[in-house]
């Protein structure tokens, strides 16, 4: 009999989008990029997700526990469900993600895939091993507590503040968050806060976060 607690997570991820691996650690995230909440079903994908999809600017859309029909070996003559990543991109065509077990770094392949409409085409398949998602994952952590402040100000447009602040840096090209409160007179200091951290998240604004957390004293500057 499934406990309270399995029958929690099911009904979470099934409100949030169905997902087949419900006994890892299960994160509920908010996507600035897709303006929406995202389920995420172990600390890979949440590290991943952090780490690529959420701050490559030339990542549009992506979709967790997409099932592509593909051919991983090129002899064999059936297609495979593969549980993916799909992920769109601006200025290419869109590919599949796939976390794997290994400590090499990331692999690229073409692979014959088998669209909606039945058609064979080929497609990017990108393998990412452990040993990428290890070297990100303290980063990530940190990007966690830049990801908070969006989420609050997520209802919000905030554009005449946005145009403000984005002035400021414009104007000054790098210095530290607290800079920010200190030039950005009248507008509240949570506000100040999260527009910085959206900017950062949609590639804005580059972030110095590879020795410490977030915080008043983080150094931001121009790409």
């Amino acid at each position: 009999m499934a406990s309270l607690k399995s029958k929690l997570r099911k009904g979470l991820m099934s409100s949030r989008g169905f997902r087949a691996n419900t006994r890892n650690n299960l994160w509920l995230v908010y996507s600035n990029k897709l303006n929406t909440d995202v389920s995420l079903a172990s600390n890979r994908e949440l590290i991943y997700w952090l780490a690529k999809l959420e701050v490559d600017p030339l990542i549009e859309c992506f979709s967790f526990g997409y099932q592509a029909s593909l051919k991983l070996d090129g002899a064999q003559d059936k297609y495979s469900s593969v549980e993916v990543i799909k992920v769109d991109y601006s200025d290419r065509p869109f590919e599949f993600h796939h976390l794997s077990s290994g400590a090499s770094e990331t692999k690229c392949f073409r692979i014959p895939f088998l669209s909606e409409v039945g058609e064979e085409v080929e497609v990017t398949y990108v393998q990412v091993h452990e040993g990428y998602l290890a070297a990100q994952a303290t980063f990530c952590v940190r990007l966690l507590k830049v990801v908070s402040f969006v989420a609050q100000i997520r209802d919000g447009t905030w554009k005449a503040e946005t145009e403000n602040i984005s002035n400021v840096v414009r104007s000054f090209k790098n210095g530290t968050v607290q800079d920010l409160i200190e030039l950005c007179h009248g507008i509240d200091v949570m506000i100040i806060i999260g527009i910085c951290c959206r900017m950062v998240l949609s590639g804005q604004l580059i972030l110095d976060l590879e020795l410490n957390e977030f915080g008043r004293k983080s150094k931001w500057r121009l790409p």
